[in-house]
């Protein structure tokens, strides 16, 4: 049973009436990458079939996972060039060789088990089949064009011992901005055994580097070794860092403990057992897959406080600089800005640089109805939280009568992820006049401002450029856990978001969404459309490039005719 450590007081109706009014801003436009039916490079005379796992970098660059009808390259990864967003690559596709692997294939890339990780300087990192076995993966990074095999099982395994080799390497990497790589090995050989056969690696100075090892010793923790790394997933921050849940095991057993650092310098952010800021100690009672996300400022996390009471979920964000501060986001029984925290969302909180993490909640006061009692908020470690999503706020890009839905009982379909620029993207489901089942979820993104913006929702017809309207059937934005986590979500720091569609049809598509250039063909930005504009544009003529640089006023990643129609209806005076 979980019991609240806080006596519940009545709220007034008050504080409620104090929250911020919901704020609806500009609806975004669609850039199409690719659609079912288009030729996929690499695949030797096949066509796109259907997509899943879709990133965007800071330039507007695109990776995906695909499947196609072509004699090779039946499933893999492809990408839009850095410099040319309308030109489409294959990175690696089924039955390719693998690079320095003594004559193996790539295997199947299965939807629901392979994502490309793409960075801003447009290298991916991946894991990826090899051979006929799906789960028998390897780690690689395609870097300047060049891919490269990190490990593949069988191959020795550094620093764990002479004779011991990788059995399996978990597909759920982290990749960062410096192409470095993370992830989670099972180990086989010499003096191996079940209570030492789980580590985590990094690719670091010298190479593939052990971090950690299940049954080694836990840094600055005597008498104490790692547990079973066999469930938890590292994430890999900018800064080079790596971040992980372990058991332990000796003189400081916990069934959870949070680490943060490099190879040869871990810091333990949290552990069982720990006297929390709030009173009781720290116990984990999170069932997330992922347990924590990660900047380069600090990690947010789940963890209960249990007292003699019992347990009571919170949500902490760890500093892991000196001193290594902790703080609570949310603590159910707590006072939050609709009430008292009452139930915390299963999601994983996701953090930004600035300590600002997303989550959601719902909450308990006198006179707060259930059709409103749940939000996804935004909480900074010591401030103030904000509500960026509530339940009952008109769903906007519906119609009149539809509001949002339960945003915590509705957890399989409610997600978010956050950025370092303060951008938010948020699925959620509506309720209210015609919804049902095939009409029932959305895509928004919520601005710095706090405005919100309508992407897209199931069950409306769309039409991608100039072709004739299809339904929408499903969307499926890639949501993972914060920028700086290696595995970033599919919104980048302007508030492009890339999905793939899925039509009632059978059809699908990758496209990237665009809010709308406030004043487009000002491409020196002194508030209006002129001649020096006309210029600039004039100068990239026939230029592709990252989107929206040069006389790229329509962003789709090259300066012609089209840019320059847009621009010259713009001419004079940018409005407001």
């Amino acid at each position: 049973m979980l019991t609240p450590i806080r006596h519940r007081a009545p709220l007034s109706l008050a504080v409620l009436i104090a929250t911020a009014p919901f704020a609806a801003g500009d609806v975004y436009d669609f850039r199409v990458v690719a659609e079912s039916g288009d030729p996929a490079p690499g695949s030797i005379g096949g066509s796109f079939t259907s997509f899943s796992g879709v990133s965007i970098n800071a330039s507007g660059q695109i990776a995906f996972r695909a499947d196609s009808t072509g004699a090779i390259a039946e499933s893999g990864y492809w990408k839009t060039a850095f410099n040319n967003p309308q030109l489409i690559q294959l990175i690696v596709g089924q039955d390719y060789p693998v690079p320095n692997s003594g004559g193996q294939h790539f295997g199947e890339f299965w939807s629901s088990f392979y994502t490309p990780h793409l960075n801003d300087a447009g290298n991916v990192g991946f894991s990826a089949p090899v051979g006929d076995d799906v789960v028998n993966t390897g780690i690689f990074r395609m870097v300047n064009g060049s891919i490269e095999t990190i490990a593949l099982p069988g191959d020795p395994a550094p620093g764990a011992g002479p004779g011991v080799t990788f059995t399996a390497l978990l597909n759920l990497i982290a990749f960062n901005d410096d192409n470095l790589i993370a992830t989670r090995a099972h180990l086989a050989g010499r003096g191996v055994n079940a209570s030492n056969d789980s580590a985590l690696y990094l690719t670091w100075f010298g190479g593939f580097q052990l971090v950690a090892r299940e049954g080694g010793g836990a840094p600055g923790l005597p008498g104490t070794t790692f547990g079973s790394i066999e469930v938890t997933m590292p994430l890999l921050g900018n800064n080079g860092q790596i971040a992980f849940d372990v058991s332990l095991n000796g003189a400081d057993a916990a069934f959870s403990s949070r680490w943060r650092g490099w190879p040869g310098s871990l810091t333990c952010l949290v552990k069982d057992g720990d006297p929390t800021p709030e009173g009781g100690v720290f116990s984990n009672a999170s069932p997330s897959f992922w347990t924590m996300s990660l900047s380069e400022t600090g990690a947010a996390f789940r963890s209960s406080i249990e007292t003699p009471a019992g347990l009571t979920p919170a949500l902490w964000h760890a500093s892991g600089g000196p001193g290594n501060v902790v703080t609570p986001l949310a603590v159910v029984g707590d006072l939050g800005p609709l009430g008292f925290y009452d139930v915390l969302g299963w999601e994983v909180p996701n953090t930004a640089i600035d300590g600002a993490s997303v989550f959601s909640a719902r909450f308990a006061a006198f006179g707060l109805p259930d059709a409103t009692d749940s939000a996804i908020l935004r909480g900074t470690p010591g401030g103030a939280t904000e509500v960026l999503l509530r339940e009952g706020n008109p769903a906007y890009g519906f119609g009149a009568g539809v509001v949002i839905d339960d945003v915590v009982e509705f957890s399989d379909s409610t997600t978010f992820g956050t950025t370092d620029s303060g951008w938010t993207l948020i699925r959620a489901r509506v309720r209210g006049l015609g919804i049902n089942d095939s009409n029932n979820l959305g895509l928004w993104t919520v601005d710095p401002d706090g405005e919100i913006h309508y992407i897209i929702k199931t069950g409306t017809l769309l039409s991608l450029d100039g072709q004739p309207a299809r339904l929408v059937e499903s969307i499926h934005p890639f949501i993972s856990v914060g920028q700086q986590s290696g595995r970033r979500s599919s919104i980048n720091e302007r508030g492009d978001v890339a999905l793939s569609i899925r039509f009632s049809n059978g059809d699908e598509a990758v496209v990237v969404a665009q809010l709308p250039d406030s004043c487009p063909g000002d491409l020196d930005e002194d508030g209006i459309v002129d001649a020096t504009d006309l210029a600039i544009l004039l100068g990239g003529w026939g230029v592709f490039g990252p989107v929206g640089t040069g006389g790229d006023v329509d962003r789709d990643g090259d300066t012609d005719a089209l840019d320059l129609g847009v621009l010259l209806g713009a001419w004079g005076p940018c409005e407001g």
